[in-house]
């Protein structure tokens, strides 16, 4: 029987970038560390609400760049959504600004019913 493929099994790079930064993803997907990262961008950004990536790089310990490649990954899986820009708090420069997802506003992959957004 053959391990079933997650969506993160795929390449994580762009189809132009050097074949140094295909094994770097291969070598960050296959160690797990990906998917660990991802947790905890995922579980700040439910404990502290809206951040930038530079925000939630100074939150968890490490830096932007790592939460700037797991954020667009959870975008992907639906849990979490960009929210619109602001003045990042770190860098001092206009950044995008990402949410968790609430679970319960999700149905289906979908974030709205009946037009109005589901945040009870």
């Amino acid at each position: 029987m053959s391990a079933q493929k997650t969506l993160f099994d795929g390449p994580t790079s762009k189809t132009n970038d050097p074949i140094t930064s295909y094994e770097a993803a291969e070598s960050i997907r296959c160690s797990g560390k990906a998917e660990t990262q991802r947790s905890i961008v995922l579980r700040y950004l439910r404990k502290h609400g809206p951040a930038t990536s530079g925000e939630l790089g100074m939150l968890v310990g490490g830096d932007r760049y790592c939460c700037h490649r797991r954020l667009p990954e959870l975008v992907v899986i639906g849990l979490v959504e960009r929210t619109g820009y602001r003045r990042c708090r770190v860098t001092k420069k206009r950044c995008l600004v990402w949410s968790a997802i609430k679970p319960e506003s999700t149905l289906y992959g979908q974030k709205n019913i009946g037009g109005k957004r589901n945040d009870r």
